[in-house]
């Protein structure tokens, strides 16, 4: 399940969605699209906009989080500005303000309800007390029983139904978090305030098994969680996981302490949850000190499921124009830690230097699932890639060069192979497949193999 914004006609697969009309710069509407496990396009969606309130840009809406329930219902997150529709329900704002928005679609695609921010006329609703407030929502979750969790900013102050949160002061935004029952009315509603200028952001969100949600960020303290406040060293972001009850009471909240470096800075992308109930917090990591030079670097790390930080595995990167950051986590089937991120320019993870394309690349790093107190170190990346696959005319080839790449039909016979690199050094080959026949075949390299399918 994909959502997000388009602002021209868009294709997906058979089905076309009209974008805004008239269009204006910035204009958008909404999708939701759902593709098959075998990648083609079952339905596609959109929440829309007349194009603009006048001879005004910048309306519409954009999707930032989604979500599917157990019985396979949507519910999606986003903000939008003037008007949008689902289907039947058409939300609006007040003034010149963004707002948030979440809906809900059946498993086929249709709009079932949607509230929103300040002047709703749909369903439910929840409004800022001035009309130049502002709210996003940015991501949205789904515990098994069909609620949705939702996060986003707030500026100002905030009305979710009978629900209302404050802010100390009208600078900048604060998170919030909430959660609506499956027919769209709002149970609860719950926010991290700060006494300074400073704050924390919200980017992670996990409902584990028992409805209980947790979130990671960044922050620069203090804040306060319900009782709870966390702090960072003074003007220094550092990463943080918390956990909400599932009827939305703060359980425990936990600020890295940046790997026992004062100058480091950190922050959480991403959340997993594994079979013994402990948490990892995948993200990014950098030096602040004089000298050194200002780049991201993979960090994953692991808590304890009451919030007590254990290990912490970062990469490294060559020049000051290098980064790596982390921002998708998993498991393996053997119970491993399985990392995605992106990069640019050349990465350590462990003992293996990756190097991107030019614009950027994405890795997928495999680290063991440690004790707590034991240190862990990214795995080493796959020895061959090949991409793309499917492939029609050509597909690139890496390896660690000097090694003979071969491709080997059902059979088991050659039919197509890649001279050697220079010894010692990742290189991309390009494999011409024209003229092999449509179908599976496998890639050899030293010992590694690929499969790679000619279309």
């Amino acid at each position: 399940m994909i959502a997000g914004s388009f602002g021209r006609d868009t294709d997906f697969g058979a089905t076309t969605l009209a974008g805004p009309s008239p269009f204006f710069n910035f204009t958008a509407n909404s999708f939701v699209a759902c593709l098959s496990a075998a990648g083609a396009w079952r339905w596609a969606t959109s929440a829309r906009t007349p194009g603009s309130r006048g001879s005004r840009a910048s309306s519409g809406g954009i999707a930032t989080g989604v979500a599917v329930a157990p019985t396979g219902e949507v519910l999606v997150t986003g903000n939008f500005r003037d008007t949008l529709t689902f289907g039947a329900t058409t939300l609006l704002t007040s003034g010149r303000t963004y707002e948030a928005y979440v809906a809900r679609l059946s498993a086929t695609g249709a709009w079932q309800w949607a509230v929103a921010t300040a002047g709703s006329t749909g369903t439910g609703g929840f409004t800022g007390p001035n009309a130049y407030d502002y709210t996003r929502g940015t991501r949205i979750g789904i515990d098994a029983a069909g609620n949705a969790l939702v996060t986003g900013y707030f500026a100002r102050g905030l009305t979710l139904g009978t629900l209302t949160l404050s802010r100390r002061d009208t600078i900048g935004t604060d998170p919030f978090v909430a959660k609506l029952n499956p027919a769209g009315v709002w149970m609860w509603a719950t926010t991290i305030s700060r006494p300074t200028t400073w704050g924390a952001n919200l980017n992670g969100l996990l409902v584990d098994a028992a409805g209980n949600l947790l979130l990671t960020g960044s922050v620069v303290g203090p804040v306060t969680l319900g009782s709870i406040t966390l702090t960072s060293p003074p003007g220094l972001a550092r990463a943080y996981v918390a956990k909400l009850s599932a009827a939305g009471t703060w359980l425990w909240a936990s600020a890295s302490d940046g790997g026992g470096n004062a100058q480091m800075i950190d922050g959480g992308l991403a959340l997993a949850v594994d079979a013994a109930g402990q948490v990892l917090v995948a993200g990014y990591a950098a030096h602040v000190a004089p000298g050194i030079p200002y780049n991201s670097l993979p960090l994953v790390a692991k808590l304890s499921s009451t919030g007590a930080w254990g290990w912490r595995a970062t990469g490294s990167v060559n020049s000051p124009r290098d980064y790596a950051v982390c921002f998708g986590l998993g498991f393996t089937p053997a119970g491993d830690v399985q990392v995605a991120g992106l990069f640019k320019g050349t990465t350590t993870l462990g003992t293996t230097s990756i190097t991107s394309l030019d614009s950027g690349s994405v890795f997928i790093a495999t680290l063991t699932n440690g004790p707590l107190a034991t240190p862990t170190l990214l795995a080493a990346a796959p020895p061959l890639s090949v991409w793309p696959n499917p492939a029609h005319q050509t597909a690139t080839i890496r390896t660690q060069a000097d090694e003979l790449v071969e491709v080997l039909d059902a059979q088991g016979r050659v039919v197509r192979a890649c001279p050697r690199g220079a010894a010692g050094v990742t290189a991309d080959r390009l494999l011409d497949v024209r003229g092999l026949a449509p179908g599976l075949y496998l890639v050899r390299a030293g010992a590694a193999t690929r499969r790679l399918v000619v279309e």
